[in-house]
């Protein structure tokens, strides 16, 4: 089974049926254990508009003595270290292109963006970021529109978190 970030926004309180489900002509599967669904302690949902086709999110942070980063070649874990997955590298415009943490280490965490098409500049893109933060708080960020030297990245945020998972933005 593979494990996806959801697009957890804030957490949700789901009520099942006490009865058993149909499953139509397929064979139904058991659970035999609980399902625990996590708040992410960050989350970030990249969308833009039709150009560039080819926006990347981009997520590093700390790992051990060295750091991580997550984007579209490495796509991370949210079982395993690095504790953060990229679901989706879209290539065809618009997004989401989500990117979830699901443990902190101390450190700083930086998100940002990368304009992987080249052309046209970002700052056309519409581009847009929900941040999700560990005291439930949610930022949205829109691309700059102005980008003089034609930069490739647009830095989102920094995340720094400390011991006790306890971040600031």
């Amino acid at each position: 089974v593979g494990v996806t970030s959801g697009g957890i926004i804030r957490s949700t309180t789901i009520d099942t049926p006490d009865a058993e489900a149909s499953c139509g002509s397929a064979e139904c599967t058991t659970l035999t254990e609980t399902i625990v669904v996590e708040v992410p302690k960050f989350q970030a949902t990249l969308i833009w508009g039709e150009t560039p086709t080819d926006l990347d999110s981009h997520f590093t942070g700390p790992l051990g003595s060295g750091r991580f980063e997550v984007y579209y070649d490495y796509r991370g874990s949210l079982t395993a270290s690095p504790y953060a997955y990229l679901d989706t590298d879209d290539v065809t415009s618009f997004g989401p292109e989500i990117t979830t943490l699901s443990r902190c280490m101390t450190g700083v965490y930086r998100y940002s963006v990368h304009n992987y098409s080249e052309t046209p500049g970002m700052e056309t893109s519409e581009a847009k970021v929900t941040v999700l933060l560990p005291d439930g708080s949610i930022g949205e960020y829109e691309i700059p529109t102005s980008n003089p030297e034609a930069n490739l990245v647009w830095i989102v945020g920094d995340l720094t978190c400390d011991d006790s998972c306890s971040c600031s933005w």
